[in-house]
């Protein structure tokens, strides 16, 4: 959990390194005089930014990564066994021990009423709706990806997305093809037995 007490005094440690005043930052940010100060006087849970740092952690993922200022450099490779595919195989085992409760939503024109716009893939693939649930205070997104239902022949394509909501975008999670697969397999049989 991030304390905004605690914040406030990182942020006045920084200010003192780099010669700056408190004051002087919240003006250049565009924060209220004594905004900061006024995070010093409290020992509550600074919300948004603890659900940020959540998410980062269980993406494995660096916040400036997480808000897209800067690409991971030497990223494992896919069959690495990180805390990300870790994190894909317990959404799968959560689903089928039914903890987690996933609903359906359709997203024409590549928009949801939910989550706003969903990504695009490489290829031009249509979105052809998608899945949701709520994990703690992250919410994933298994996205189904096809231009024509009805073709059995055509290659449907999976991704897999979060966001803490609140108007943040969607992260695409890199998984492994095959885990989406059962999970979504998951999710299709769910809706058939409901």
């Amino acid at each position: 959990m991030i304390r905004k007490n605690d914040f406030a005094a990182r942020i006045k440690q920084y200010c003192t390194k780099r010669g700056l005043s408190v004051s002087e930052l919240e003006k250049s940010v565009g924060y209220s005089a004594g905004m900061i100060s006024r995070w010093s006087g409290t020992n509550e849970d600074f919300g948004i930014l603890t659900k940020l740092v959540a998410m980062a952690d269980f993406l494995d993922l660096s916040l400036d990564e997480l808000v897209g200022r800067e690409e991971k450099a030497n990223a494992p490779p896919a069959n690495a066994g990180t805390k990300l595919q870790r994190s894909v195989q317990f959404l799968i085992d959560q689903t089928n021990t039914q903890r987690l409760v996933w609903e359906w939503f359709s997203c024409e024109d590549g928009q949801s009423s939910v989550f706003g716009t969903i990504p695009d893939i490489p290829g031009g693939i249509d979105c052809a709706g998608a899945f949701w649930c709520q994990c703690e205070d992250i919410y994933f997104v298994l996205v189904r990806y096809c231009d024509n239902l009805e073709d059995m022949n055509e290659e449907m394509v999976l991704a897999l997305y979060c966001t803490v909501g609140h108007g943040f975008p969607l992260v695409q999670v890199q998984e492994d093809a095959a885990q989406l697969h059962t999970l979504y397999l998951f999710l299709r049989m769910g809706q058939i037995m409901a």
